[in-house]
């Protein structure tokens, strides 16, 4: 059996979303993520500096980006190609994946044994101001109910639960896509923490 490794394509799509998160806005073609992604920044140096600099705003807003699984569900795996002794053809092999039926449980239990903890340590040490579910499924599986408990010290909620976005490689139908949905997002996040742009922009 030969392995090949398979190239990385990066994560262009989780980048638009963490830009829309630090208060960068849009650009003048109303994109997020140009400072970084390749083609738009001039230099590796440049997009690991701006990249840089978009996670320290996160860090300094409060902003958590919740996805609730402590494993890697949908980690990149090299691609595996299969020789067939008869023929000699050339078969690309199937990714191995968890299995689809323990998703639920694994979400639930990710959370409720490691992630909410997590949160409302953060919560109650005055570092979170807004948390935020990332993907349909996960909002579904989780509940704004655990994640509104998640926030609640002794009985208050000091801390806002957004109602969620899609997952940053879903497609969203309509006009504008996933960027209405960052737009959406950003104006969210500011309203929040009382800020309408990145102080460092």
């Amino acid at each position: 059996m030969t392995k090949v490794e398979s190239a990385s394509k990066g994560t262009p799509q989780f980048w638009k979303l963490f830009s829309a998160c630090s208060g960068d806005g849009p650009d003048e073609q109303g994109s997020y993520g140009s400072k970084v992604l390749k083609g738009k920044a001039k230099t590796s140096a440049t997009r690991i500096r701006n990249k840089l600099e978009i996670l320290n705003s996160l860090k300094r807003r409060g902003i958590w980006l919740i996805d609730t699984s402590i494993i890697g569900w949908y980690i990149q795996q090299r691609t595996e190609y299969n020789i067939t002794q008869k023929s000699q053809k050339i078969h690309k092999l199937q990714k191995a994946r968890p299995p689809a039926n323990m998703k639920k449980s694994t979400l639930i239990l990710s959370w409720e044994l490691y992630i909410k903890h997590v949160v409302r340590k953060a919560t109650a040490e005055g570092n979170l101001k807004l948390l935020v579910p990332i993907g349909k499924e996960v909002n579904d599986i989780i509940t704004q109910d655990r994640l509104k408990d998640a926030v609640c010290i002794d009985g208050k909620h000091t801390v806002d639960v957004h109602k969620g976005i899609p997952a940053p490689n879903a497609w969203v139908k309509g006009p504008g896509g996933f960027t209405k949905e960052l737009v959406k997002l950003e104006a969210s996040i500011n309203k929040a923490i009382g800020s309408e742009i990145n102080p460092n922009k």
